[in-house]
This record gives structure tokens, sequence and C-alpha cells, in this order.
């Protein structure tokens, strides 16, 4: 499948679904979804992956999140859930490394030297959008501890296993918000880092509220 194809026609689509969708969170205030989205982000601070987030509305739900942001985010959630160490004798040095800020470029290296996250032709891309495709990849690699696995295979196994509800693969060629991300870490944890037995697939992740960016996928 050709991802990039993705993007052709989708902008004008993307950008009154991203302001429906905005128009919603900021309705709801007191359903299902507002709940969720508390104990997701309260799930973020007690396991120490956002630490500067008292509230829903601090933690800016519908933000996107950086590839040099991601980085710190999944190293922080490998070690902590899963207890992962990064392969220091592993050479991660990029092209682009200059690109990103000083304070992400040691999660960066880290990141790579764990497997989990690659970039793609020696760029690691650190200003571009995470996806939620990348996302569901790099989780997919962190919770069954195999650094080979390919996106493809990230959605089949995750979606299977009740922690993504999108419909396909395409649907996922989007920016991933940080609710989604918060969800998803959250999600993670208990099905695979604690063994829970609670039922984490009745969540609703699969609102399409970003661009499509099949250009920015990389290797991820």
């Amino acid at each position: 499948m050709d991802i990039k194809k993705l993007i052709a026609g989708s902008t004008a689509i993307v950008v009154v679904a991203t302001q429906v969708m905005m128009g919603v969170a900021s309705a709801d205030n007191h359903g299902a979804a507002n709940t969720e989205w508390t104990n997701a982000v309260n799930y973020m601070k007690e396991n120490g992956l956002s630490s500067t987030a008292n509230s829903v509305e601090e933690y800016a739900p519908m933000a996107q999140v950086a590839r040099e942001a991601a980085a710190k985010f999944f190293v922080n959630y490998a070690k902590n859930e899963f207890g992962m160490e990064a392969d220091t004798a592993r050479v991660c040095a990029f092209n682009d490394m200059g690109q990103a800020q000083e304070w992400a470029q040691p999660y960066i290296v880290e990141a790579c030297q764990m497997g989990i996250l690659k970039g793609s032709e020696g760029n690691f891309m650190p200003q571009s959008t995470l996806t939620k495709l990348q996302f569901l990849t790099v989780l997919a690699r962190i919770a069954k501890d195999d650094s080979s696995i390919e996106p493809t295979d990230a959605f089949n196994v995750l979606k299977s296993e009740g922690i993504t509800n999108e419909d396909s693969l395409d649907s996922t060629v989007r920016p991933v918000s940080r609710i989604e991300l918060a969800m998803l870490f959250q999600r993670g944890s208990e099905q695979y880092a604690s063994s829970s037995d609670e039922d984490t697939s009745s969540e609703d992740d699969s609102t399409d509220i970003g661009d499509i960016l099949g250009d920015i996928l990389g290797d991820d």
C-alpha cells in the first residue's frame, strides 16, 4: 500500500473534522469521554509521563505531538512500565539531530538504542508530527519487546487485542492527539504490563482529528 497517496484531497475534510471534534471536546464536560480523558491524564501524571498537567485542560488534549517529544514519552514509558533498557553499544546518529531541541536529543538517542524509534534514511525528523500509525508501531515494539515489528503488523496485532478501535490501517495515517497518546499508553499498560483483566477496548480512540501525513512515516 502506498501510504503517501492517502494525502491527496484530504486537507479540507480534515480541517472540518478537526473543528467539529474540538467543538465536541469542549461541549462534553461531563460525559463518558470526559471521564476517560481524566483517567488517562491522571495515569500519565501518576506514572511520571506528564508531570506538569493537573487537569485535562492543562494537558492540552487536542494538541499534536512532535516526534522529538514522542521520543521522551516512549523512553519513559518503556522504562517505567516495561523495564526496558537501551543498548548503549548501538550507534544511533541522525543527520538532522541538530534540528532537535537540546533537551530532546538524549531521548532520541535512547529511543533508537532501545530499537523502538528508527527514523528514515539517516534522519529522525524531530519536528515532524507523530502519526497514530507510528505511535501504534512503537507501542507494539515496546509491549511485545520486538524491535522488528513494522506498521501493518503493529496495527493488526493491537487491533485484534483491543488496544485500538480504528476500522482500518488507512485511518491511522494521521496525527495522534495527546489525549489519544495518553489513553493508548494507559490501555497498553493495563493489557501488557499489568496483565489486567479489565476490558480496555470500550474506550473510543477512533476519532479523526488530524491531517493525513503519510509523507513523514519513515520506517517507524
